[in-house]
């Protein structure tokens, strides 16, 4: 079986305002057979209103039995910052200029299909829009689980 690669790009901007419960993205999710691996990759352009206190907090769902892992950073950011359960939200910042926020992340599955999905929120309810903007993308490659020489 070949691996599958795909493409996901956000076509608008997406903007939450005054709210920190996690809300799925609206374009980043792919479908997960059982037992599948998958490389992600995910560059986000993000902004927030008029300071920078909100902050984005970030998570994956994942299928039952399924684990994700992987590092973040920014553009201009002086260290990458591993996260070991993307499942468990985590926080970066978000200043007032759009910045590249680089993540890229490694997806084991379990016994159980499903839907690999972002999830994000402010880090700090705040009555300013946080955004996810128009030409963010998502990457993602299945890896086969085995090799023939």
């Amino acid at each position: 079986m070949a691996a599958t690669t795909f493409i996901l790009t956000k076509i608008a901007n997406e903007a939450v305002t005054n709210s920190a419960t996690l809300q799925n993205d609206d374009d980043f999710l792919f479908r997960v057979s059982a037992d599948e691996n998958w490389q992600i990759m995910l560059t986000l352009l993000l902004l927030s209103g008029f300071s920078a206190t909100p902050d984005l907090q970030f998570a994956f769902t994942v299928p039952a039995g399924g684990a994700i892992e992987g590092d973040h950073w920014a553009m201009d950011a002086a260290a990458i910052t591993s996260i070991t359960d993307m499942t468990a939200a985590f926080t970066i910042q978000v200043t007032t200029t759009e910045r590249v926020h680089h993540l890229i992340a490694r997806y084991v599955g379990g016994s159980v299909p499903g839907v690999v999905r972002l999830q994000w929120a402010q880090a700090v309810a705040a009555g300013e829009p946080t955004q996810v903007s128009r030409g963010s993308w998502l990457q993602a490659v299945r890896m086969d689980r085995t090799v023939t020489a």
